[in-house]
């Protein structure tokens, strides 16, 4: 907070991208163990990277 009252834009700003990055982080990581632990999930992604790759060949 006293980076605010100062006005440490750079300390703002490296706070809100640390931040953000540990958010999208955790999020990616969560995705990625709820398809490993639900195998309709993990089913879901597999057929959808298989389709992309046959559409692309088209």
């Amino acid at each position: 907070m006293q980076a605010a009252f100062n006005r440490d834009y750079t300390m703002i700003l490296g706070t809100t991208v640390f931040l953000s990055s540990l958010i999208v982080f955790f999020n990616l990581v969560s995705d990625i163990i709820a398809a490993w632990l639900n195998p309709r999930l993990r089913h879901q992604f597999q057929g959808a990277a298989h389709e992309h790759r046959h559409t692309a060949i088209r």
